[in-house]
Formats: C-alpha cells, structure tokens, sequence
C-alpha cells in the first residue's frame, strides 16, 4: 500500500499495529457470526414446530367450522362471523442480539375479551372453530416473529461473513505482505548501514 511504501520503523509500526487490529476484527466478527448461527438455529427450531402447530390447528379450525355451516347453514355462520368485530390488539416490540434487532410479537392480553356471539342457536362446532380460530391467530404471530427473526438473522450473518471474508483473506495477508517487505528492506537498509560504519571504521584505524 501507498501509505507503507517508504521502508522505516514508524511504517513497520503502523503495519503491525493495522495487522493486529485486522485481526482482533476479524475473531471479533467470527465469533459474532458464530452467535448469530446458533440463535438462527435456534428460531429455525421454533419456525419448525409452530408451523406443524399451526397447521394441525388449522385443520382442526376448518374442520370444525366445516361441521358448523353442516349444523347451523352458511348463512347463519356467516352473519354470525360478521358480527365479531376486528380487533387491534397486536404488540410489536424489539429486543438486540448481537446488534440484530429481533422482533416480540404478541397479543396484547390487557385487552378485555368479551363474546361476540349469542348463544342463541350455535353449537357446540361452532365454539371449537371459534376456539380454534383464535388460536391460529394465535400462531401466526408466533410464526411472523420466529420467521421474521430468521430472515434478519440470515442477512446480518452473511453480511458479518463477507466482512470476516474480507479481513481473513484480502486484508491480513495484505498487512502480513508488507510487514515481510518492509522488515526486509528495513534489514538490508541496516546491513548496508552496518557496513560503511565497518569500512570507515577500517579506514580511521588505518590513518
């Protein structure tokens, strides 16, 4: 590098001291990769099992809401899901792991819940869909978080592994390089230095 081209002990210096902090870079970012690798895991492990959660769940969920519109007529379950009004009840917050912002998605369960249906005229189908129904909501946060974790995890770990890439192969044998040319040049420049001191030396005794 330009910067290191003029062989001297200050330049040496500064290549030792900018291969020392390649190096603490890179371990610093390996071990951050490692890190960030097992808590992907570790949402991947989560993204697995609330998925087979949810669908059984929702298999249930139809099949009971199946039996409702056999019992009851589409009709009468439609008008009783239009009565059920939306609701917005939904808390996303955030928590750090390695500088990765993983979100917390949650019903906010302050929210008083109250029955929407009459109990005029339903069945009991119709409260296992409802049950169920509430549950794959339920799910789906669930599932939106651990997804939404692993996508994030996934991009900064290959975005700390292009830089550790960067350090391990480009950067440190660069530093690594010059530190060897400069030592060497240092040397002979020494070497040479030490033999016109032992020739004039030579010639002083001899006068």
């Amino acid at each position: 590098m330009a910067k290191y081209s003029t062989p001297t002990k200050s330049n040496l210096i500064n290549a030792r001291n900018s291969l020392k902090m390649a190096t603490q870079g890179y371990d610093m970012l390996d071990l951050k990769r490692k890190l960030l690798m097992r808590e992907l895991a570790k949402q991947a492990d989560q993204e697995k099992k609330i998925q087979k959660e949810l669908c059984d769940t929702l298999a249930a969920a139809e099949a009971a809401l199946r039996e409702s519109n056999v019992r009851m007529g589409l009709d009468r379950v439609a008008a009783l899901a239009a009565s059920i009004p939306e609701v917005h009840d939904i808390d996303i917050k955030f928590y750090s792991v390695m500088g990765v912002e993983i979100p917390v998605v949650r019903r906010n369960s302050r929210q008083e819940r109250k029955p929407h249906m009459s109990l005029y005229k339903t069945n009991l189908s119709l409260d296992e869909a409802a049950f169920y129904f509430c549950k794959v909501r339920d799910l789906c946060l669930r599932y939106a978080e651990v997804h939404s974790a692993a996508e994030r995890l996934n991009r900064d770990i290959h975005k700390t592994q292009t830089r550790a890439n960067a350090l391990k192969n480009i950067m440190i044998p660069r530093y690594t390089r010059i530190i060897a040319e400069v030592s060497d040049a240092i040397e002979e420049k020494e070497r040479g230095e030490f033999s016109r001191l032992k020739a004039i030396k030579r010639i002083v005794e001899n006068k």
